[in-house]
C-alpha cells in the first residue's frame, strides 16, 4: 500500500459477523522511516478518518517493521491503517501489509446455509419423484399370474 507524501492514511477493511481475529506483519519496503499502524472498530475508524488521532485503538504500532493482533468481539467492520509518523510526511512510503483473518462471516454463512436448504429441498423432490414413478408401474407378476400357453375359451353361449 503506498503513502503518499503529505498527511495522508491508507487502510485495510476486514468484515465479521462476529468472533474473529485478525493478526500480521508490515514492513517500510520503500521511501524509508517509520509508519503508524492502527487496528480499528468502525466508530474508533470515524474519529480517526476526523482527526488522524483515534483515542483508542485494538492495537497500535509503530516503526519500520512489525507486526500487530487483535481479537474482534463483535459484529462491525474493522480497519487495518497505516500512516506517516510526525514529521515524516515529506516522503511517500510503501508498506507492505501481511495479515491473516479468522473468523465468521455472515454472507459465507447464510451461503452455507442456503445451498443445504436448496440441497435438501432436491432431495425430498427427488424421493417424491421416485415414488410417485414407482406406483405408476403395474405390479410384478406372481407365478400364479403369469401366462401361460393354454387358451380359455368361455363355452356358454347367449342367444
Amino acid at each position: 500500500m503506498t503513502l503518499p507524501a503529505g498527511d495522508y492514511y491508507a487502510g485495510v477493511k476486514v468484515s465479521f459477523w462476529m468472533f474473529g481475529h485478525v493478526s500480521g506483519d508490515y514492513e517500510v519496503i520503500s521511501g524509508g522511516g517509520s509508519v503508524q499502524l492502527y487496528v480499528l472498530n468502525s466508530e474508533q475508524y470515524a474519529e480517526y478518518s476526523w482527526d488522524l488521532m483515534p483515542s483508542d485503538s485494538l492495537d497500535y504500532d509503530i516503526g519500520s517493521s512489525g507486526s500487530f493482533s487483535a481479537d474482534m468481539a463483535d459484529t462491525s467492520t474493522y480497519y487495518i491503517v497505516v500512516n506517516h509518523v510526525s514529521g515524516a510526511t515529506a516522503n511517500e512510503q510503501i508498506v507492505k501489509i501481511s495479515y491473516k483473518v479468522s473468523g465468521l462471516d455472515l454472507k459465507y454463512l447464510l451461503g452455507g446455509v442456503a445451498a443445504l436448504a436448496i440441497g435438501a429441498v432436491l432431495a425430498v423432490m427427488s424421493m417424491r419423484m421416485k415414488a410417485k414413478a414407482k406406483a405408476m408401474q403395474p405390479a410384478p407378476l406372481t407365478p400364479e399370474s403369469q401366462p401361460t400357453d393354454v387358451t380359455m375359451f368361455d363355452t356358454k353361449r347367449k342367444t
